[in-house]
């Protein structure tokens, strides 16, 4: 399988504007909050472009704090992601019927950090890497908010990919229900 490289470009707030016009139509994002633990305000719009998969890099920690458009752009993916991550999603259940999956989305995230992958794509998991694929060629991702072994229990849980398998959360030593407040 022949295997792309990406550029990360740095988008303008013009060209945020269109791509979050409809955010459904984006390949993948990384959001992470400004004060998410790895590389805090750190952003990557993946865009599906005529033969590549262009991708959008940036921190808005490091954004114009005057360019209350921008900020407004942010606060409308921000809530875009959250809608992702809701259990009304049902890509959270992986339905496995392919006309449910036009526009849902895989999603994984922790300590202020998100990934959601659009289930409209084919994405593949390796080693080292999350890969999108079309047709016999295949393009990494640029994730950097979060590890592979976080990542890969919650996009791809069937997977006996890379990390020990289905992630579980450890059993707290108390039951929450017992607590007084």
């Amino acid at each position: 399988m022949e295997e792309n490289k990406v550029t990360p470009k740095k988008p303008t707030t013009a060209e945020l504007e269109v791509l979050l016009k409809d955010p459904t139509a984006l390949v993948y994002i990384q959001f992470s909050s400004s004060g998410a633990m790895g590389t805090p305000g750190a952003v990557v719009l993946g865009e599906r472009g005529q033969n590549e998969l262009i991708i959008h890099e940036f921190n808005q920690n490091s954004w114009d704090k005057d360019d209350c458009h921008f900020f407004t752009l942010m606060d409308k993916l921000y809530q875009f992601i959250l809608s992702a991550h809701s259990p009304a999603n049902p890509a959270k259940h992986l339905d496995s019927n392919p006309l449910h999956r036009n526009a849902h989305y895989r999603t994984a995230g922790g300590m202020g950090n998100h990934v959601i992958l659009n289930e409209r794509y084919e994405f593949e998991l390796d080693k080292n890497c999350i890969y999108l694929v079309a047709g016999n060629t295949r393009t990494p991702l640029l994730i950097t908010s979060l590890p592979l072994s976080v990542l890969e229990p919650q996009l791809f849980p069937n997977s006996s990919g890379t990390g020990d398998g289905p992630y579980q959360l450890p059993k707290l030593p108390f039951n929450p229900e017992e607590l007084p407040y």
